[in-house]
């Protein structure tokens, strides 16, 4: 996939050709973080088959590695809070322990159920699990977690590289993973082949849905592009940006949602169509027990 243009060839989910755009920045936090560089202008894509959103710029394979090495150690909390003030100690401890929290694992649990998956496992892979706590409760003989932002995992969880993923594991978690990839697609089909036939594949992606009707005009690109070279304009026009979305749910006029390491919006139909796409066969999909979108799916 191009990167810079990753709406080239229509949704990355439905890839249906019809979509709108909306004028975005890139946040100054992954700019520096990414590429060493300085916010700039994207766009965000709107598709109204299925109602995934995502930016047009993705990050490379290098801007992706230099992101999320030592992803959310005390050293990424400090740098993204000096761009983000309002990326406070308190919602990264709330959002940190939220991650590691046993209601997202009964979630996991009933969310399995519901579709009807068997109780136990030969092997279980959590991809981009970070420390594997997603296969705490679950029965697998064989436990282990894909992750590039490296350290210890959980007791009992052994920690693979790609050459290791194979094609022969029983379970497959993407807990809180396909929105932050480039190509989620490509991501998918490697976990699809990964699966041994008859697998099973437990996807999870947040609910960040917002309203808003597409302004894409002149004025709004030319209000980025002064603004954009502000950085204590940029920073209060962001704040007011998000506080409307977090709070009221909608964007007021002229405001924007920068891109930041979440690259995708997705909706329950959006994740279907990717599952779809991949050539997985949907058992059960909806909201599970946090309101995260989720979806299990099987291998043939």
């Amino acid at each position: 996939m191009e990167y810079l243009n990753r709406s080239s060839e229509g949704c990355l989910c439905c890839t249906c050709t019809h979509l709108r755009k909306e004028s975005t920045v890139v946040s100054p936090f992954l700019a520096k973080r990414g590429w060493n560089g300085e916010p700039e202008l994207t766009s965000v894509m709107f598709c109204d088959r299925c109602g995934f959103r995502f930016y047009d710029r993705g990050l490379s394979e290098s801007e992706g590695n230099r992101y999320y090495q030592g992803y959310r150690d005390q050293t990424y909390f400090r740098d993204r809070n000096r761009f983000e003030p309002f990326f406070t100690k308190r919602a990264y401890d709330a959002d940190s322990t939220w991650l590691v929290s046993k209601g997202r694992r009964v979630a996991l649990a009933h969310a399995l159920e519901l579709a009807g998956a068997p109780k136990s496992f030969q092997s279980v892979l959590d991809f981009g699990g970070g420390t594997g706590q997603m296969l705490l409760d679950i029965q697998a003989e064989r436990k282990a977690v894909f992750d590039v932002s490296g350290g210890q995992t959980e007791e009992g969880v052994a920690r693979i590289t790609s050459q290791g993923l194979g094609s022969n594991w029983d379970l497959l978690l993407s807990c809180q993973v396909l929105e932050h990839l480039t190509d989620p697609f490509c991501s998918l089909q490697t976990m699809a082949n990964s699966l041994s036939k008859g697998g099973w594949l437990y996807a999870e992606v947040p609910d960040q849905h917002w309203s808003n009707s597409v302004r894409n005009g002149s004025v709004r690109e030319a209000w980025l592009s002064w603004i954009i070279g502000k950085p204590r304009l940029l920073l209060a026009a962001d704040i007011v940006s998000t506080a409307f979305r977090i709070k009221r749910g909608f964007l007021p006029p002229l405001g924007f949602i920068p891109m930041r390491e979440h690259l995708n919006y997705f909706t329950v139909e959006a994740l279907r169509a990717l599952l779809l796409r991949a050539g997985l066969s949907v058992r059960w999909s909806g909201k599970n027990l946090e309101n995260s979108i989720c979806a299990v799916a099987t291998r043939g």
